[in-house]
């Protein structure tokens, strides 16, 4: 099978976004082999989908994706996609996102780069946010875990923790 993709890198998250329509139940099985260390290599596989009159990013586990969905919004604005509304310093584009209800509002402005881009979104609110603690070898960390439909983010203080 031959797919077309674009690997890109929003803030060292490596992501391959999947350009050609491809059935669902394949999702799972290209996004392992194109995450592959021996293949392509990155940390996640969106699927670009068409649902008029936006695009949709579907992530392979179904979460919400707020890299790839900035991403996806360059992607389209480098690619000139029709709805992609002008502003003052750059372009505002609305798409849909796995993982979300509505519709995700973003802001992408280039930079001197040719495909260099600043981008920002609208993110949905968390589902919960709470203190977590883990222990490591005796030690306390004291983490903020924030639930997102589909997934969940640990902040943890660099500076607490050596690896």
């Amino acid at each position: 099978m031959k797919l077309r993709f674009v690997k890109v890198n929003p803030v060292e998250n490596m992501t391959i976004l999947v350009l050609d329509q491809l059935p669902t139940e394949y999702h799972k099985e290209v996004a392992n082999r194109l995450m592959n260390y021996n293949n392509i290599y990155a940390e996640q596989v969106g699927f670009i989908q068409r649902e008029d009159p936006y695009m949709r990013l579907q992530m392979m586990g179904g979460e919400f994706c707020g890299n790839a969905t900035r991403s996806l919004a360059a992607y389209m604005v480098y690619n000139s996609y029709p709805g992609i509304r002008r502003m003052d310093g750059g372009y505002e584009v609305e798409l849909k996102a796995s993982g979300v209800t509505n519709t995700i509002k973003c802001i992408v402005k280039p930079t001197d780069k040719e495909n260099v881009y600043y981008s920002q979104i609208d993110m949905p609110l968390p589902l919960a946010v709470k203190d977590q603690s883990f222990y490591k070898k005796g030690e306390t960390i004291n983490t903020v875990r924030v639930d997102l439909p589909g997934i969940v983010h640990i902040i943890v203080d660099a500076n607490l923790i050596e690896d």
